[in-house]
């Protein structure tokens, strides 16, 4: 490829691991107990989150000075070349400041009330026993539980930065250029989910306003794994087969020629090989054996939300300089059109290539390489604190009052004998 920033820009895409992928995976082999001894689901997980944060913003950067829309003046080279390191910076300030805005947990643990369909009390009946909670109003509404907010607010946040970043890049010029760009949201709502993460898991992030502090400061490791389990359904549902059908439809294979989908295959395996390598090799010194080190670099093979989400965008921005009529000449439009093609099936190749694959290593090979860890015999199996409201929570949104029923024994058993009485 002539034109080495698409080059550049084409290299982040194939190089990010996909967290959808990956993260259901692992998380199923740690609740399996495989490779908890040696903290391997949390290794792998971590690494592909900073390896997604690494490769959108080295695309971000890339792409900023990759396809040229003709406009020569020095004004818009500048702004050009300030793009990559703008977007880093204005995604890193975006999301940490909602990620603040997220820690303030005495707004997303209130107690909500909304208006009930359902004309069968038995279910909140047993959950507001269960919680000690007043039964008036019993007919017309119920609770909404903490982490249906908390996933709320990291949802929209997410869809407003996403949405919000896409809006300026449209509408905002300066010299005939974009300052910010689409990756700016994206990276700004991973930061984002990250940084809530944290501050709920150590409860920082407090804000005072007005002498009343709006975060609890408690320590709770169960909520991002509770929103990350509602938002995974909503991207099973929802979101994943929207994305995956509308790069589907941008992709006809009777216009890919067989040197090309030769070139691509070629391409996505020797990426695969170097990458599978160095990651084997990166683990050395460690106390992992040499299965655990090769699953570690076989679990970074899947390939595709990041690359669903980005390998159009080239073309995007190319089509986007064809209806300005920003080419050169028509030859120049040719080749760039047919380079964003290429980015395109790459891309689409790798998702199909590395994604399956990758699943059915993770799933298959993990419980014959990983070592399984069995908690000790007569350990104390009573339930934390903090794991009944998440329980009554969850079982209150099941149909049915015998979850709540369970539910509501648990709390009497943490009460004790004398509060039941």
């Amino acid at each position: 490829m002539e034109n080495f920033g698409l080059g550049l820009s084409m290299g982040f895409i194939l190089a990010a691991v996909s967290p959808a992928v990956v993260v259901g995976a692992m998380f199923d082999l740690k609740q399996a107990g495989y490779g908890v001894k040696q903290n391997i689901p949390v290794i792998v997980v971590a690494a592909a989150s900073f390896d997604d944060v690494v490769a959108i913003s080295g695309f971000a950067m890339a792409i900023s000075f990759a396809i040229d829309a003709g406009h020569s003046e020095t004004d818009t080279k500048l702004v050009e070349g300030f793009h990559g390191p703008l977007t880093i910076i204005v995604g890193l300030i975006l999301g940490i400041m909602c990620s603040y805005f997220n820690a303030q947990t005495r707004i997303w643990n209130t107690v909500w009330k909304v208006t009930c369909i359902d004309k069968n009390t038995t279910q909140r009946h047993h959950m507001l026993t269960a919680l000690n909670l007043p039964h008036h109003h019993l007919n017309a509404t119920q609770l909404l539980p903490a982490r249906s907010q908390r996933t709320a607010v990291v949802l929209f946040l997410g869809v407003f930065l996403a949405f919000g970043a896409k809006y300026l890049e449209h509408n905002w010029t300066v010299a005939h250029a974009h300052p910010i760009g689409a990756s700016t949201g994206i990276l700004a709502a991973l930061i984002m989910a990250g940084c809530t993460a944290y501050h709920w898991e150590h409860g920082t992030g407090a804000i005072s306003i007005c002498g009343h502090n709006m975060a609890t400061e408690e320590h709770d490791h169960k909520a991002a794994h509770q929103v990350e389990h509602n938002l995974h359904i909503l991207w099973d549902l929802i979101s994943q087969p929207l994305l995956f059908g509308v790069v589907g439809s941008y992709l006809d294979f009777r216009l890919i020629s067989v040197e090309t989908f030769g070139r691509a295959v070629l391409l996505v395996f020797c990426g695969l090989v170097f990458r599978t390598a160095a990651a084997y090799f990166a683990t050395h010194g460690t106390d992992l054996t040499p299965k655990e080190r090769l699953f570690i670099a076989f679990a970074w093979m899947p390939k595709a939300t990041v690359q669903a989400a980005l390998c159009g965008y080239p073309l995007y921005l190319i089509n986007q300089v064809t209806l300005a009529d920003g080419w050169k000449n028509e030859e120049e439009q040719e080749k760039y059109e047919k380079w964003g093609s290429d980015i395109l099936a790459t891309g689409v190749l790798a998702i199909l290539m590395t994604a399956p694959a990758g699943l059915i290593f993770i799933q298959k090979i993990g419980p014959k390489w990983l070592e399984k860890y069995e908690p000790p015999e007569g350990g104390d199996e009573t339930v934390a604190p903090g794991e009944v409201e998440a329980l009554v929570a969850e079982n209150g949104e099941a149909e049915g009052g015998e979850g709540s029923e369970e539910a509501g024994a648990l709390v009497a058993k943490e009460e004790g004998p004398e509060e039941q009485l």
